[in-house]
């Protein structure tokens, strides 16, 4: 795994930590997650400028665009623009890490290390809910599996019926 990855995961498993560790900073308080948050964007863009990964392709940017486009322009607007504003920084933060998720979390072993940051962190010790999120993870290893075999059969079917007719 890259340091990227693994830096990643630190920040998965730092973000219920927010209440935690707190420092103080220009009269405000801002979490330790955030320096965290920073340092792992860093490096995702270091990676990409190097060319060590790639930005995904997706519509899953147009529906950010445009979320980020109203919040800005609900800001605008606001009649209390310093506080919208602040509020603004917080949603761009938040837009940002679904994109660095959505372009560090790229396959299922990759999916199944957060989960396991996740569950780890948080502390679920409910058995139940262990149990039924592994099941969850075996379906869609199961699917992508399945959907893999079916998608050869029918290109075996298609090639077998193109020779067979060729014959007639």
């Amino acid at each position: 795994m890259t340091i990227l990855k693994w830096s990643f995961f630190a920040l998965v498993v730092s973000l219920p930590l927010v209440r935690l560790f707190n420092l103080p900073l220009f009269n405000a308080v801002i979490p330790a997650t955030d320096f965290i948050f920073l340092a792992v964007f860093a490096i995702w863009t270091l990676a990409l400028l190097q060319g060590k990964t790639s930005l995904r392709h997706s519509r899953f940017y147009l529906f950010l665009f445009l979320y980020a486009a109203a919040m800005t322009l609900s800001t605008v607007f606001s009649t209390d623009f310093n506080r919208s504003a602040i509020k603004l920084a917080g949603e761009f933060y938040l837009l940002a890490l679904a994109v660095l998720t959505f372009n560090v979390v790229r396959n299922l072993p990759d999916l199944r290390r957060v989960f396991f940051c996740v569950v780890n962190r948080y502390g679920f010790d409910n058995r139940g809910f262990a149990r039924r999120l592994r099941a969850l993870l075996h379906r869609l290893q199961n699917k992508s599996r399945k959907f893999r075999s079916v998608s050869i059969r029918h290109a075996a079917r298609r090639k077998f019926s193109a020779s067979a007719s060729a014959f007639r």
